[in-house]
C-alpha cells in the first residue's frame, strides 16, 4: 500500500492515526522529509508499527534504516570539479525540509576546504529540487558579472533547470560551463550533453528496507541484534558524462 502525506499539513498526526487505524498496516517504510518527522515517529510508536527510514538525517536508537552517504557522494562529485581545473564552482541546494540538502551540502563544503579553498556564500543558491527552482537559481549566478565555471546541483532536475538556463544564456555546456547533478534520475543520460551525476541505488534502499522490515515480522528470518546492522549504508557511484570537462 502506498500512501502519499504532506510533511508539512496541519493535522499529519490525526492524519497518520487514521490511517493506521484504517489499513492496519503490518509495518510501514518512510521516505523523506517524513521519516524525519517526530510527529510521525511519535504516532508510530505509539499504535505499536513497526517502521523502517529511507535516507533519514540521523539514524535513531532501535529503529532501522538505510541510505547512501550523501556527504561523501558530494564530496566525490566536488572534487572532481576540482580536478578538472574549476575552483569557481557555484552550488545550488535543495529544500530546507529535505536532510538530503544539508548532507548534500556539506559534502560540498568539506571537499572545497580539503583544497584550501571557501565556499563563496554569492555562489550558493536556494532550490526546491524542481526544475524551475534550478533554472531560476541558474540564472541568478549566470547573469553575475564573474561567472561560476561549473555548477554544481544538489539533485538532477535542479541540473537540468541549469541546462536550460545556459541554452537560453548562449553558453555553451561544457565549453563554458561545467554542470554536475545528483541522483542519476532517467532524464540524466537523456538530456544533451548527458549529465555528470551521482547514481543513488534507490532500488537496492528500498529493497533492503523491505527486507528489514520483513525480518521484523517473519518469526523464521532473524531480525539485527546489534544496532549498527540496524543501519545500512549502499554504495553510491559517480557518473561521469559530457556535461563536465577541464577548464
Amino acid at each position: 500500500m502506498v500512501e502519499s502525506l504532506h510533511n508539512d499539513a496541519p493535522d499529519l498526526r490525526q492524519q497518520i492515526d487514521r490511517m493506521v487505524l484504517a489499513l492496519r498496516p503490518d509495518g510501514m517504510i518512510l521516505t523523506p522529509p517524513l521519516c524525519d518527522n517526530p510527529e510521525v515517529l511519535a504516532a508510530l510508536r505509539d499504535s505499536g508499527t513497526p517502521c523502517v527510514l529511507m535516507s533519514p538525517e540521523r539514524d535513531l536508537r532501535g529503529v532501522p534504516s538505510v541510505r547512501m552517504d550523501d556527504v561523501h557522494a558530494a564530496e566525490e562529485i566536488t572534487n572532481l570539479l576540482l580536478s578538472l581545473g574549476h575552483e569557481h564552482i557555484a552550488f545550488i541546494k535543495g529544500p530546507p525540509d529535505q536532510s538530503a540538502s544539508a548532507l548534500r551540502y556539506q559534502g560540498f563544503v568539506q571537499a572545497l576546504r580539503a583544497h584550501g579553498l571557501q565556499p563563496d556564500p554569492e555562489l550558493v543558491q536556494p532550490g526546491q529540487f524542481t526544475f524551475a527552482s534550478g533554472r531560476d537559481a541558474a540564472h541568478q549566478l549566470l547573469s553575475r558579472r564573474q561567472r561560476p565555471t561549473a555548477v554544481f546541483a544538489s539533485n538532477d532536475d535542479m541540473a537540468l533547470g541549469v541546462l536550460a538556463a545556459a541554452q537560453r544564456l548562449g553558453l555553451s555546456v561544457p565549453g563554458e560551463l561545467s554542470v554536475a547533478g545528483f541522483d542519476d534520475s532517467p532524464t540524466a543520460a537523456l538530456v544533451w550533453p548527458p549529465l555528470t551525476t551521482v547514481r543513488q541505488p534507490v532500488a537496492e534502499m528500498a529493497r533492503a528496507a523491505v527486507e528489514m522490515l520483513v525480518s521484523v515480522q517473519r518469526p523464521d528470518m532473524t531480525a539485527p541484534e546489534d544496532e549498527a546492522d540496524l543501519h545500512k549504508v549502499l554504495p553510491h557511484e559517480l557518473v561521469v558524462r559530457d556535461s563536465t570537462r577541464a577548464r
